[in-house]
């Protein structure tokens, strides 16, 4: 059983922003268990609905692996369609810049969390995610698609082998 694309998403939206590696299992995961996938800004043009993509393979591991906490297991959720997202989507607000610019794995005062750079700024209406890697359906989401999803929230830990690890619960 595939791991649900809000999870994936949630999972990705978090790693990106930290700029690290999601922890990798030292056990073998259970079957109803699949690793992430990777993810890729991809910029286009709007389309719709969702569109599969041809999937990429995934990298290989590291020996780092070994020494990294267990993952987290995926949360059981229901799994999300890849087309149209209907609902009713509120207005968007680009978020500003920090007040403050932090240095590679500075710790953030309000959140607790080490920083990694800062946040990208992107057109809404071109910007695409990507999914591909070690999943049933590769696809391609719009920002409005994900925002129409389900909101999902995870507990789990980043690690970035060399430098830090954050525990802490995503949402989204």
């Amino acid at each position: 059983m595939k791991a649900p694309a809000t999870v994936v998403f949630v999972t990705l939206v978090a790693l990106i922003l930290a700029g690290c590696v999601a922890p990798q299992a030292t056990a073998p995961a259970s079957p109803n268990l699949e690793p992430p996938a990777t993810a890729t800004m991809v910029p286009a043009t709007p389309t719709a609905a969702a569109t599969s993509v041809p999937a990429t393979p995934a990298p290989s591991p590291t020996s780092l692996d070994a020494e990294t906490p267990a993952a987290t297991p995926w949360p059981t959720v229901a799994s999300v369609t890849t087309g149209d997202f209907p609902c009713d989507l509120t207005r968007w607000v680009a978020p500003t810049p920090p007040p403050v610019t932090y240095s590679f794995g500075e710790l953030d005062p309000t959140t607790g969390l080490h920083v990694t750079g800062n946040a990208q700024v992107i057109d809404p209406l071109t910007w695409r995610l990507e999914i591909t890697g070690t999943v049933a359906t590769p696809l391609m989401v719009t920002l409005d698609q994900i925002r129409c999803m389900p909101r999902q929230e995870i507990h789990c830990t980043l690690v970035c082998p060399e430098t830090f690890e954050d525990t802490t619960t995503w949402a989204g």
